[in-house]
């Protein structure tokens, strides 16, 4: 035969805080470290991958690939313009010297009437701009002195038949960009 047990209000209550399902503090404890690992992976991921995109940003936009950008289009844009008859290049071939018609020259002008030099001075590849005698080939006072590029750590150039070529790296010690290109003359 079956008893049947009655318990008081009091019991009953009891009995069901007892069979109610609930964590123990190890279980918390396990879990607030497992999520606290958790977090802090994240963060250091989060961490690690903005100072990367910090770094690239550097090397796109910082000063040695704006000017290495820079000095090639100045390059070849002054390349372009040049005269074919004549360039000179030092022994050294770190001074590239170019001869081309100003804007203002007349259309059926027969002699260029300006030069540049291309060269290195105190780590800056510089530009120098200046006329040319009527005629010949002197080059006259500079009326025109740029800095295409900072921390210049090599510069070489080389002329064959009608295309010049510009090697210049370029260094500042947390970014360096190596640079190769070419123009044609074509006047």
């Amino acid at each position: 035969m079956c008893k049947s047990i009655r318990y008081s209000a009091a019991q009953n209550r009891q009995l069901i805080r007892l069979n109610r399902p609930a964590f123990t503090l190890v279980e918390l404890a396990v879990t607030s470290v497992l999520s606290t690992i958790v977090v802090l992976s994240a963060m250091v991921m989060m961490v690690d991958q903005t100072r990367g995109w910090h770094d690239i940003y550097s090397k796109v936009h910082g000063d040695v690939a704006v000017d290495s950008t820079f000095s090639r289009r100045v390059f070849e844009r002054t390349c372009r313009k040049a005269t074919e008859r004549r360039a000179e290049i030092n022994e050294d071939g770190n001074e590239l010297i170019v001869f081309y018609f100003s804007e203002s020259a007349p259309n059926d002008a027969s002699w260029p009437d300006r030069y540049a030099r291309f060269h290195i001075s105190n780590d800056e590849l510089m530009l120098v701009e200046g006329d040319l005698t009527a005629g010949e080939w002197i080059r006259q006072a500079a009326d025109s002195h740029r800095v295409l590029a900072r921390n210049v750590s090599e510069l070489n150039f080389a002329a064959r038949n009608n295309a010049i070529q510009m090697n210049l790296k370029l260094d500042d010690g947390e970014n360096f960009s190596s640079m190769v290109c070419s123009a044609s003359r074509h006047n």
